[in-house]
């Protein structure tokens, strides 16, 4: 049985999304005009249905990109539509239920048996321009879940951009310390060595405070022995870890 589909779909080119215009502020419009409804609004109605149709696609897509994302890692294939928003959103299969329930899924066989389902908008469903808006911004992240290649679009961290990858994330490689396009990528960069230090600084800290309390009086200065004890943990880690001091364990104390 083929996947969802639809006239309202973009024509595409190799290696690129068939949706990613819908994505792309400047080719709102663009998007809307494949859809014969919206060639029909009053010029006074189109900017404000481009607006819902525009912010009503990028909800839907950012909260599916974070349902990916966990404690400072991202992992595309691991993004779901039952993901439960920490800010009391609700999950994306509830809209998508009901918008199902409002727009039920048409068939049509082809001449060599396969099926083509989709779930355009009715015309009926909505008098609204702006609820119809929202329906169309529906159908094409349904169209973006059936999409083979839906893992590789990502949004960077730093600016907000959406990109799709060369090639779709490994599932067995979770990505750490933030995702970031081609324009962001040395800023990318930086936070990663900001991240990895403060990584470190945190892992050596609960080292020496796993240690402070073993100390004796004969060890000798408590901080130059709970040092010592934290570098015989650091030499099992790469060189760019660097050993503590004293001063460091003092320093650090009330952390």
């Amino acid at each position: 049985m083929a996947g969802w589909t639809g006239a309202a779909q973009a024509p595409q080119g190799p290696g690129k999304s068939p949706y990613a215009p819908a994505l792309g502020a400047c080719d709102v419009e663009q998007v809307l005009d494949y859809v014969a409804e919206f060639q029909d609004l009053p010029s006074e109605i189109r900017p404000a249905a481009r607006l819902e149709f525009s912010s009503a696609l990028r909800a839907l897509v950012d909260q599916w990109i974070d349902s990916g994302k966990s404690d400072g890692t991202e992992e595309a294939w691991k993004r779901n539509i039952k993901w439960q928003p920490p800010n009391g959103q609700k999950p994306i299969v509830e809209t998508l239920s009901d918008y199902g329930r409002r727009n039920p899924p048409h068939a049509e066989t082809r001449d060599d048996g396969r099926f083509d389902i989709w779930m355009l908008p009715a015309p009926s469903a909505s008098k609204s321009p702006l609820r119809r808006a929202r329906d169309m911004a529906l159908y094409h992240f349904v169209c973006l879940l059936d999409y083979p290649r839906r893992e590789r679009l990502s949004r960077c961290d730093e600016c907000g951009t959406y990109f799709f990858r060369s090639r779709a994330p490994r599932k067995d490689t979770p990505i750490y310390h933030g995702t970031f396009c081609d324009r962001c990528k040395n800023k990318g960069g930086a936070k990663r060595t900001v991240d990895s230090r403060s990584r470190q600084t945190k892992e050596k800290i609960g080292w020496a405070s796993d240690c402070w309390p073993k100390w004796m009086k004969w060890k000798g200065l408590r901080s130059a022995w709970v040092a010592e004890q934290v570098n015989r943990r650091v030499v099992r880690h790469p060189i760019c870890w660097g050993t503590v001091t004293g001063k460091w364990v003092t320093r650090h104390e009330q952390d």
